[in-house]
């Protein structure tokens, strides 16, 4: 979010109030009639890059809370006259700025040392103050400044020859710097007021007339302050800085600016294009500035071979006008459409997922990008477009939901994202879109149904919704779509019946044509959807479609006769034919049938091939070996889902809709089982109470790209076979028993995307024998006699994984894995999620992961890792899970790059060795929404930045050394539920401000040294449900709001100083299972309504000043919850180790009694002890 408002002539002083727009990024109010102080409060404004208050009248000093604005890009005072004062020390903390501009005022003092600490400085203007000293040696520290003007200042002595060397080692694709001081004196008699032999133009200090070069080259030359060469310079400086202000407010979305963007992203490329690179060389005013930079992010988005010389699109980010690059439709030089079909673009919506910047083209009425490689989600600013009226981004590779705000295009005629990886429901704005006339949704992952609301549709021709997962019906009121020529809901599922109204207008003028599943399926003969008007009728499994004009009757008794005839040629196959086959091209490890039992899963499916199976296979049929290993498996794995029922097979899925395995079915039709082309790729086998073993001969199904048979009850180990599986893609056996290691040849496997080896040792859950027979997974065969499963061994992430170059998403943890993780897992340019996590690993994190532009999580706690971690994790742009908990041997600091990880969304390092402090620009993490780092040895105060992580949910510092104050930043998190600070060294109080975690479930400020009582307003933290307080520091009584915390179960304030009495509201608390008071000087009687919490488990009152009797109430709950547990549930000071005193209080059902003055204890014998 920028502020701008230059030149608007504007009046008045700034409020400090502007402090509060938190995310602003920038102010400028250039060239306006401002007066009055800055004020200070701008400081409290973190994410501020630009800050431009030039030409104005502004007075008094510059402000010394500039050191907190760590992202401050541009600060720019000059022209202002009336700011005096000397600098601060802090404006040399500003690590990140790169203009400084300060001419034109009354700045006093000198320059500090500490300039050389800017050394991201490319301009710095001091001219017309009156400064002193000297030019500080450091400034050569600072490698990239560009323009150095310190005339007309009191600045003597000699230019250093450390500056005078950034002449020839500045930045080259910036211009080079450029020095302007007061070297020239018009006097003969008069030295100039400072020596200067690199300086481009010296200016005299009296006259302040100015020429090029020293004065002994240029004697003569005299020129003003209108030089050419200063004023080209400063025009060059100018134009990039104000183009570069003009894209981060005009373009760029969602609060990015150029600070935060890699030098290689697209949209740095571009901007370096328009500056640098384009013929054209517009300027910050130009009318079409903005649509040509988009158009250039979008060459820069998009990779292409297309983009070469000798295609026609490499017309793009050419110095023509943009309205002439190739198919961009243009109007009064306006884009109006950006056509790009068809050119194997490959990226994401420039230039991310998260990127719109497209949107910015704001004439922009046509979007055409089918058939290309785009991947990412659809950025919801797109339907922002005011013009839009096409969008087609079908046969790309889409992800994710329909944004929710797609009903604001309310010009939309077409919208087509057909064949993409789309899901979601459908949104109710897509029925608010009354202009619509085509929209295409086919061939996606879209789920729910279609509502009642599609009648707002009244324009809409065409509605395909053909392969999504849709059920429910279709609604009658699509029928007041009296426009509709094309609906297809082929092979999705929805079912019941076409209604009326909608079959009505196939009788139209516009003729309806219908598409659906209504053709009898070949397991019931009986149709998913009836439809008496449909144009093409399908079969809902085998995906056959036919017109109303065939016979589908005919079809079907053809199909009948011919799959319960024998043909002759395999009725004259003899068992030793296929035999032979069979041990020649299908089984491995010498394997024969003359050395295997009877009821060993080859001969069982032999057998079924041969007697069972009502297809009756010849032996050359090209499916006959896919069909025997399909049997195989099915024979090789027990399970009650595996149910023998004769012809029909074995019974896996849902009856009456699944075909079963077995079954005389086309083996593709098969439950679970997909094909292309009539040859098995895929198989998904998920949950099914499997028992058993892979079958080697598996491998066999050499087309196999997909297969999944997670959380079953699968053992042994790996088939070293399925290493010849080329065309695999996808392999999940996670959650299972397998044991042994990961065979060499899984490495081979080249095209291997997804591997999920996960959850293999140490696992429960039971599955169940086709006898009936409950059997643990916990047990390596399903047999508590063959000992325990050991999960999977071996060096899972050594160099040989360097190998499966296309791995998207690796997840190895809860094994036995060994090893380091290599070096060479950079090799993994595409690699999104590593998990592996409960294994042996040792090693430390190796720095080359850094380079791993993808990655968007990786787990790999609970190991044996050592180390720190690398200085470079900040490269990992895209991480958004870092999980290394648990892992001693980590030590040192938190790298600063960490705190750059603007995806971070969850950070999980506790239980290490890590020591320093959190760093401010924690608050950088706005995307961040649990932060573990207790049981570390971290110190210093809790940042109060930590205000800006706006989504945290979770936030754990146990068990460290942190100190000082609770900020105030923690209570203006809106989304906090978890705030665990307990066991560290604060101080202070809890602040009245607690009130605003309204969603607050745990709150622990337990062992610290804070003071104070408990806020009234914690009442407003309805959802509170833990409460840990114990040994605080905290004391008073209790507040009345206190007991409006109805939700709360646990609840810890013993070992304080709390006094007064117990209320009776405490009443109002009934979901109390834990109430723990003792150790404080809470006085009076227990309330007899604690006894309305009947889930109370622990009541523990000793060593308070309670007295009185123990209500029967209370008592009255031994007989539900309050002995539930094992250890005191009930203890008070009811025992006197002196005879002559009676107990503080007496209680009858106290399991434990305590003495009041010595605090010894005993145990009681009760009933309930019984």
């Amino acid at each position: 979010m920028h502020d701008n408002a230059d030149n608007f002539s504007l009046t008045g002083s700034i409020p400090p109030e502007i402090s509060r727009l938190t995310f602003l990024a920038g102010i400028q109010f250039k060239g306006n009639f401002l007066h009055g102080t800055i004020p200070p409060e701008l400081g409290l404004l973190p994410f501020l890059t630009t800050l431009d208050l030039s030409m104005n009248n502004f007075s008094g000093e510059i402000l010394r809370s500039l050191g907190e604005m760590k992202m401050l890009e541009v600060l720019s005072l000059r022209g202002n006259g009336g700011l005096n004062g000397t600098l601060p020390s802090s404006l040399f903390e500003l690590s990140t700025l790169r203009m400084l501009y300060l001419d034109g005022n009354d700045f006093t003092g000198s320059i500090s040392q500490d300039i050389g600490q800017l050394t991201k400085l490319q301009q710095l203007t001091m001219s017309d103050n009156p400064f002193t000293g000297i030019i500080p040696s450091t400034l050569g520290l600072c490698k990239e400044l560009e323009l150095l003007l310190i005339d007309g200042t009191d600045i003597q002595d000699t230019i250093p020859e450390e500056v005078c060397q950034l002449k020839d080692s500045s930045r080259q694709d910036y211009i080079a710097l450029y020095i302007k001081a007061d070297c020239y004196s018009n006097e003969a008699t008069t030295v100039p007021f400072i020596q200067c032999d690199c300086c481009d133009a010296c200016c005299d200090h009296i006259t302040h007339n100015c020429f090029k070069g020293n004065q002994d080259d240029h004697e003569d030359s005299v020129l003003e302050w209108q030089d050419d060469e200063i004023h080209n310079s400063t025009d060059t400086i100018t134009r990039i800085v104000e183009i570069k202000q003009k894209i981060e407010s005009e373009v760029l979305q969602r609060g990015a600016t150029f600070y935060f963007i890699d030098f290689d992203d697209p949209r740095y490329l571009a901007l370096e294009w328009i500056l640098s690179e384009d013929e054209m060389s517009l300027k910050s005013d130009a009318s079409n500035l903005v649509q040509r930079y988009v158009l250039a992010l979008i060459a820069f988005s998009f990779d292409s071979g297309s983009w070469d010389e000798g295609e026609a699109i490499s017309s793009w980010l050419s110095g023509e006008d943009e309205c002439s690059w190739f198919n961009i439709s243009c109007i009064e030089g306006r884009v109006l459409a950006l056509q790009l079909n068809e050119y194997s673009l490959r990226g994401s919506i420039p230039p991310g997922a998260l990127s719109p910047e497209i949107s910015r083209i704001e004439s922009l009425a046509v979007i055409q990008l089918q058939l290309n490689y785009l991947h990412g989600t659809i950025p919801p600013e797109l339907f922002e477009l005011p013009l839009l009226m096409g969008l087609d981004l079908s046969w790309n590779n889409l992800t994710g939901i329909i944004p929710e705000n797609i009903g604001g295009s309310n010009v939309l005629e077409i919208l087509s994202l057909q064949g993409n990886q789309m899901n979601g429901t459908l949104p109710n704005g897509i029925f608010e879109l009354t202009n619509l006339k085509y929209l295409f949704l086919g061939e996606n992952k879209f789920s729910g149904f279609i509502s009642d609301e599609i009648k707002q549709l009244t324009n809409l021709r065409q509605l395909v919704v053909s392969s999504n997962p849709l059920t429910g019906t279709i609604p009658s009121t699509l029928g007041l779509c009296n426009h509709l020529e094309v609906l297809s809901i082929d092979d999705t599922y929805i079912e019941g019946t076409i209604p009326d109204e909608v079959c009505l207008l196939t009788r139209g003028y516009n003729d309806l044509q219908i598409r659906a599943d209504c053709s009898p399926d070949q397991a019931t003969a009986v149709p998913f959807i009836i439809c008496d008007c449909c144009e093409n009728c399908c079969d809902h499994i085998t995906h056959e479609c036919n017109t109303e004009s065939d016979d589908p009757s005919s079809d079907i008794e053809e199909q009948h006769t011919t799959s319960t005839i024998p043909s002759e040629s395999n009725s004259d196959l003899t068992r030793s034919q296929i035999v032979e086959k069979l041990e020649a091209e299908v089984f491995y490890r010498d394997a024969t049938f003359s050395n295997m039992a009877s009821d060993d899963p080859r001969n069982l499916a032999l057998n079924w091939i041969l007697d069972e199976d009502g297809m009756g296979l010849d032996l050359n049929a090209e499916n006959f070996i896919q069909r025997y290993v399909l049997a195989l498996l099915a024979y090789s794995f027990d399970s009650h889902a595996w149910e023998a029922t004769g012809d029909e097979g074995i019974n896996i899925g849902v009856a009456g809709v699944n075909v079963s395995w077995l079954s005389s079915a086309d083996e593709c039709s098969w439950y679970n089982v997909t094909c292309t082309s009539g040859v098995v790729t895929g198989l998904w086998l998920d949950e099914y109470s499997l028992i058993g073993t892979i079958p080697p001969e598996l491998s066999r199904l050499v087309q196999l790209d997909s297969i999944s048979f997670r959380r079953n009850c699968l053992y042994g180990t790996i088939p070293p076979e399925m290493g010849q599986l080329s065309a695999l893609r996808y392999l999940r056996l996670q959650e299972n028993a397998f044991s042994g290691t990961v065979p060499d040849s899984m490495f081979d496997l080249s095209a291997l995307e997804i591997l999920y080896l996960q959850y293999q040792y140490n696992n429960e859950w039971t599955c169940t024998r086709s006898s009936g027979e409950i059997i643990n997974v916990y047990y390596s065969k399903g047999d508590a006699t063959n000992g325990l499963n050991l999960g999977l061994l071996g060096k899972i992430l050594d160099d040989e994984l360097a190998n499966l170059t296309s791995l998207r998403d690796i997840r190895v943890g809860n094994n036995q894995f060994s090893g380091t993780i290599s070096p060479k897992i950079s090799y993994l340019e595409n690699l999104e999620i590593l998990h592996a996590e409960k294994n042996k690993i040792r090693g430390s994190i190796p720095d080359e992961i850094t380079t791993l532009d993808n990655i968007r999580e990786i787990w790999v706690h609970d190991n044996y890792i050592t180390g720190e971690i690398p200085q470079n994790v900040g490269n990992m742009k895209n991480l958004e899970f870092l999980s290394i908990y648990r892992n001693k041997g980590l030590f040192g600091t938190l790298p600063a790059s960490l705190f750059e990880l603007s995806n971070l969304q969850f950070l999980y390092i506790y239980g290490a060795s890590f020591v320093g402090s959190i760093s401010e620009n924690i608050g950088q993490l706005t995307m961040l929404k649990e932060f573990h780092v207790y049981e570390n040895s971290f110190n210093g105060t809790i940042p109060d930045t930590i205000r800006y992580c706006q989504e945290l949910e979770v936030l754990d510092v146990r068990y460290n050394d942190l100190s000082g104050r609770i900020p105030s930043g923690l209570f203006e998190l809106p989304t906090l539920q978890y705030l665990y600070l307990g066991a560290n060294a604060l101080t202070g109080s809890i602040s009245e401000d607690v009130g605003q975690l309204t969603k607050l479930k745990h709150l622990w400020v337990s062992e610290n040294k804070l003071n104070g009582t408990i806020p009234s307003s914690i009442g407003l933290c309805q959802d509170l449900e833990k409460l840990y307080l114990q040994e605080s520091g905290l004391g008073g009584t209790l507040p009345d709001g206190f007991y409006d915390l109805i939700n709360l179960q646990g609840l810890y304030l013993d070992r304080n100083d709390f006094s007064g009495t117990i209320s009776e509201r405490i009443g109002d608390m009934t979901g109390l299972s834990d109430l723990r008071l003792y150790e404080n000087r809470f006085n009076g009687t227990l309330p007899s309504t604690l006894g309305l919490c009947e889930d109370l488990e622990i009541l523990l009152i000793e060593n308070t000043n309670i007295t009185g009797t123990v209500p029967q109430e209370v008592c009255a709950l031994t007989t539900k919850n309050l002995f539930s547990i094992e250890y005191a549930a009930l203890r008070a000071d009811c025992y006197s180790g002196d005879v002559n005193s009676a107990p503080f209080i007496e209680c009858d059902c106290c399991d434990t009694c305590c003495d009041h003055v010595t605090r010894e204890c005993l145990k009681m014998i009760t009933e309930q002890s019984f």
